[in-house]
């Protein structure tokens, strides 16, 4: 279990939750410590929020989305 699991148990459907779980499995450090950033600032309410926070009316910053 590491820091972010809880991430993965967020309200969503279970495609959102299954993706979290597959990306938070790739993470290198460097974005591990961008998520720390991005999550303590304003952490995520919902698994659409930690996915694609702009499609979320939250803060532009894209917890885990890819490049």
């Amino acid at each position: 279990m590491n820091d972010f699991d809880y991430l993965a148990q967020l309200p969503g459907e279970e495609r959102e939750q299954d993706w979290i779980r597959k990306r938070l499995g790739t993470l290198s450090v460097r974005e591990g410590y961008a998520l720390i950033a991005a999550v303590t600032g304003s952490p995520p309410e919902n698994a659409v929020q930690a996915i694609k926070p702009n499609q979320a009316n939250t803060s532009p910053t894209s917890y885990m989305s890819t490049p």
